[in-house]
């Protein structure tokens, strides 16, 4: 699976004319301080950057590197998917299983960047959290409780498989 680094940048987004400026200049102090560490291709798309390893660089060394950016307010790891339902969740659970292991209720959230998807976004997470729910129940039978077949409530913790759209090729 190919994982991606998607980066929110602060007060940026609300420059006006001369944003393409600060933009431009903020792509070229991530890529100098991701030089050290390894390759990777960084680039700008609909106000979020996105760092993409490249010949084997590590994602985790860049998500160090850019924790310590001015100007970065949140930072996502993705996996890139094709857009189409299909793939997002067969890439989906996969990339989320260390976080779904020791969970017994969880949320997804999507947000799609790309309108132009063929579902809604409340839909692609109707759609990867039944699939989801499905591997918990079958993986952690412990939590599930077959007389309501609801998930136990013990636990709580929420995954999040943000970007979804933003993160698809």
């Amino acid at each position: 699976m190919e994982e991606v680094l998607l980066l929110k940048c602060g007060e940026l987004v609300l420059k006006g004319l001369n944003r393409g400026k600060f933009e431009e200049r903020l792509l070229k102090i991530i890529r100098g301080r991701l030089r050290p560490v390894g390759e990777y291709n960084v680039h700008s798309s609909q106000s979020t950057i996105y760092v993409e390893p490249q010949n084997g660089a590590s994602v985790d060394e860049a998500l160090e590197v850019c924790k310590k950016i001015f100007g970065i307010v949140a930072i996502a790891r993705a996996v890139v998917c094709e857009k189409d339902i299909e793939d997002i969740v067969a890439k989906g659970i996969p990339y989320l299983k260390p976080a779904l292991d020791n969970v017994r209720t969880f949320k997804v959230e999507t947000r799609r960047a790309d309108k132009r998807f063929a579902l809604t976004s409340p839909q692609i997470s109707q759609r990867l959290g039944a699939a989801m729910a499905s591997y918990v129940i079958t993986t952690i039978s412990s939590g599930y409780d077959s007389s309501n077949n609801n998930l136990s409530t013990a636990s709580a913790s929420k995954v999040a498989f943000t970007d979804v759209a933003a993160a698809m090729s």
